[in-house]
C-alpha cells in the first residue's frame, strides 16, 4: 500500500470530478474508451478544481501526471498518479487496484470511528 503523509498535503477547495483515465481519449494516438463500468468506477474518479478539469479532461493519465503537481491535487489524485507511476499504466487493472485500495481504507477508517462509539 502507498502511504502519504497529511502534512504534506494543503486543503483546497475543489469541485469537478474528473476521470483519470478520460471519457474521451483520442482514438487517434490510440487511446481507447473504456467500458462504462470501468470509466465511472470510483477507482478511476477523483476531484480537482474545475478550471484544471475542463482545461485538460481529454489528457491520459501520464499527461495528467506531468500537467499537474500531485500535491496541488487532491490525496486520492495522489494516490492514483503513485499507483500510476508504480505500475507504468493506468488501466483497467490499476482501476480496479485503487478502487479496492481506497475501500480498503474507507472500511479502516469506518471501523475505527465504530469503535469509539
Amino acid at each position: 500500500m502507498i502511504f502519504l503523509s497529511s502534512s504534506d498535503f494543503e486543503f483546497k477547495y475543489r469541485n469537478s470530478v474528473e476521470h483519470f483515465y478520460p471519457q474521451n481519449p483520442n482514438a487517434d494516438e490510440g487511446h481507447e474508451k473504456l467500458p462504462p463500468e470501468e470509466l465511472n468506477n470510483f477507482g478511476n474518479l477523483c476531484i480537482m478544481a474545475r478550471g484544471h478539469n475542463s482545461l485538460h479532461s481529454n489528457l491520459m493519465p501520464d499527461a495528467k501526471i506531468k500537467e499537474f503537481k500531485a500535491t496541488d491535487q487532491s490525496l486520492k489524485f495522489e494516490l492514483m498518479q503513485k499507483l500510476a507511476e508504480n505500475d507504468n499504466i493506468w488501466y483497467i487493472d490499476q482501476i480496479n487496484k485503487h478502487s479496492q485500495q481506497m475501500k480498503d481504507i474507507l472500511s479502516e477508517f469506518v471501523e475505527k470511528d465504530d469503535k469509539k462509539l
